[in-house]
């Protein structure tokens, strides 16, 4: 007796493409929920730096080697659903925490990039600049200092010198890795550009006179008056006899490592040298540049500093004579 086949041949393959669909249909919503689930293996670095250029299977790569996702395929997906594959920006990332493949996506689609704080106080000269970008692992000192003697960086800005001394901005700066020195120098000059356009054309020997003021005087309202000492010594053909531009030229940060040796020859020594000294001594602020430009009115030709920084000021050596029996 002839049996009837329990499923036909026809069955059989209808069946089978049910089971084959219903697999990849489970496969895909697995990978699609992958795409959601953090991942971040144990050891893997707290900051990685995307490479400008990187395509996003290179991207997949480096977050998959780097144990920050699970698979390169996971952020091409990621990736390819978002319609962000030309969209994801260079650029250095925080990668402490663990991250979904749409979450690195959307991290790099808004370029979320690290930004790098540094603050350069008033009075620093150009060395210790380069020293703390240096250790911010932003430039090393040696190209910083080699940015900051550019003829073409000084020319762009039309500083009349051999370095950029004076003209860098005293300011807080965020900065974004890969930047170059050049890079730097220039916001530092144009930040100071910036600062001075109230008051129109500033020349070198008035950036030259507010780096000495920076050093010499502490109280904003001090300023002014040590310009109009320093004014009024230039126009009589005094010396400046400055302490600060003797400091400098000693590569001394204070006067309490012993006297100055008043004779040591360098074209920044002013008790030497007559009139303003090679170049700016430091990086000037906003007050000391305008004390620089508008001086106080008065006859002042010599002032001290006393034991507790107040400066006193005089008209005649007669006076400040007396001045520094009383407070030194």
């Amino acid at each position: 007796m002839n049996r009837t086949p329990i499923l036909s041949g026809r069955s059989l393959i209808f069946y089978a493409l049910i089971a084959g669909c219903t697999w990849i249909a489970a496969q895909c919503i697995q990978y699609y929920q992958s795409l959601e689930e953090s991942f971040r293996k144990f050891g893997a670095p707290e900051k990685i730096k995307i490479e400008s250029g990187m395509g996003v299977r290179e991207i997949g790569d480096l977050l998959t080697q780097k144990g920050l996702i699970e698979s390169p395929w996971h952020f091409v997906g990621a990736a390819w659903l978002k319609k962000s594959l030309r969209q994801l920006q260079a650029g250095e990332y925080y990668s402490a925490k663990a991250r979904s493949p749409r979450d690195w996506v959307k991290l790099l689609q808004e370029g979320k990039i690290i930004r790098y704080r540094i603050t350069i106080p008033e009075g620093w000269n150009t060395e210790q600049i380069a020293f703390e970008l240096e250790k911010a692992g932003l430039s090393s000192m040696q190209s910083f200092l080699e940015s900051n003697a550019d003829p073409r960086l000084l020319s762009l800005y039309n500083i009349r010198a051999q370095k950029c001394d004076g003209y860098l901005y005293p300011e807080t700066y965020f900065f974004e890795k890969p930047v170059s020195a050049d890079e730097i120098v220039e916001t530092f000059v144009e930040e100071f550009n910036r600062r001075i356009q109230p008051y129109g054309l500033v020349s070198h020997e008035q950036v030259i006179l507010a780096s000495i003021i920076q050093k010499e005087a502490r109280d904003p309202n001090d300023m002014k008056k040590v310009s109009a000492v320093f004014h009024n010594r230039l126009r009589r053909n005094q010396s400046l006899e400055s302490d600060a531009t003797l400091l400098y030229a000693l590569s001394r940060d204070n006067r309490t490592e012993g006297p100055l040796d008043t004779d040591y020859p360098s074209p920044y020594n002013t008790y030497r040298v007559v009139g303003l000294p090679a170049g700016p001594i430091c990086n000037p602020g906003l007050e000391a540049l305008d004390a620089a430009i508008h001086p106080a009115k008065g006859d002042w030709v010599f002032f001290l500093s006393d034991r507790d920084g107040v400066l006193h000021f005089s008209k005649t050596f007669k006076e400040h004579v007396r001045l520094k029996r009383k407070y030194l």
